[in-house]
Parts: structure tokens; C-alpha cells; sequence
């Protein structure tokens, strides 16, 4: 596994969010009741079949394309995830802070450091990121 890999991890959420927004308003969509003709007048066949179930058929053609999607992404991130359990924990929380939460490297250097003696050296913090990168790619 790679940084570009671990990259995608963020990617993989932000769109797995707008699907299942897509998905809920779709499905909201399909939900509200459709417009009717009222004028009392028997309709004429035009050759056009039933739009509104046609319509409909589309919504659900396309929930169930932005599940798929969705689905996909996760395996992705799932496989992400059994990677990195199999790290060591600092270099396991670095990945984590980097990757998947996408904190800069200054954030990561005092979320890593302690109050007795203050952030972590970046340095130190970039090694360890080295060495993790190595550990997954040996991994994968």
C-alpha cells in the first residue's frame, strides 16, 4: 500500500457522503406522490408509455448505481483499515492523522508531542512515517 492508496481515503468519504445524500433525495423523489391530470378528458395514447413509472424506474436505476458505488468505496476503505490495524500504534495513529483525518504535518507533530516536552519533532514524526509507509508496503 502507498500514499496514494491512503490518499484516496478522504476522496472515498467525502463521496460516499454526497451518494447517500443523492440517495436520500432521490428517494424522497420517488416518494412524493406525482402530478395528475385533472381535466376529466380521457387521455389519448401518444406512444410514450408511462413516463411517470419510467421516471421512476430511472430514480431506482440510479440508487442502486450510487449503491454500488457506494459499496466499492468501502471495500476500498476497508481494505485501507485492515492495513493499517496491522501497524504498530504511533505509527498506526501517524498514518491515521495523515491519511484519514488530513492533518498537516504541524498538527500532527502536537498531537503527537506531550506537554512536558512539547510537540514532537517533525523529523522524528517524518521517519516514522517513512517506516510506516514501508510496513504497509510490505503488508500489501
Amino acid at each position: 500500500m502507498d500514499k496514494s492508496t491512503l490518499s484516496k481515503y478522504q476522496q472515498n468519504r467525502q463521496e460516499i457522503i454526497q451518494l447517500a445524500e443523492e440517495i436520500k433525495m432521490l428517494r424522497e423523489r420517488l416518494g412524493a406522490p406525482g402530478t395528475q391530470r385533472m381535466t376529466g378528458m380521457p387521455s389519448t395514447h401518444t406512444g410514450v408509455g408511462d413516463p411517470t413509472g419510467n421516471g421512476a424506474a430511472v430514480l431506482v436505476d440510479l440508487c442502486d448505481l450510487y449503491q454500488e458505488r457506494i459499496f466499492k468505496l468501502c471495500v476500498q476503505q476497508m481494505e485501507i483499515e485492515n492495513a493499517l490495524k496491522q501497524l504498530d500504534g504511533e505509527l498506526r495513529t501517524i498514518i491515521r492523522y495523515r491519511y484519514i483525518c488530513g492533518y498537516k504535518w504541524e498538527t500532527i507533530c502536537n498531537k503527537l508531542g506531550s506537554e512536558e516536552y512539547g510537540p514532537m519533532d517533525w523529523t522524528t514524526v517524518h521517519r516514522k512515517h517513512r517506516k510506516a509507509l514501508q510496513q504497509l508496503a510490505e503488508i500489501a
